[in-house]
């Protein structure tokens, strides 16, 4: 499959600052949504978000990837019960 023919399917555009070499050190955020804004992750109690078993599972991953990645420090994040937010560091490998 072609690029083209992945945005002619998707319709979507890049997000990335064209030019801009994200191999380099700084500080990024990952966002995952849910398709049809789902509440997959968890519901809202008291206003803290409560994990279910499928929050608890993305945010163990979300978790092991500075073990995968060695050069990623894992920061902050936010959850919602539709979107979950990870905040990286990038350091020089």
């Amino acid at each position: 499959m072609s690029a083209r023919s992945d945005l002619d399917k998707h319709h979507r555009r890049s997000m990335r600052l064209q030019g801009f070499d994200y191999t380099r050190e700084g500080t990024y955020f990952v966002t995952v949504c849910t398709k049809d804004r789902a509440c997959l992750f968890g519901d809202i109690s008291d206003g803290k978000m409560i994990l279910n078993d499928a929050g608890l599972m993305a945010q163990k991953y979300w978790h092991d990837i500075p073990h995968i990645f060695p050069t990623l420090n894992w920061m902050n994040s936010l959850s919602c019960r539709t979107i979950s937010t990870e905040f990286y560091r990038s350091l020089p490998p």
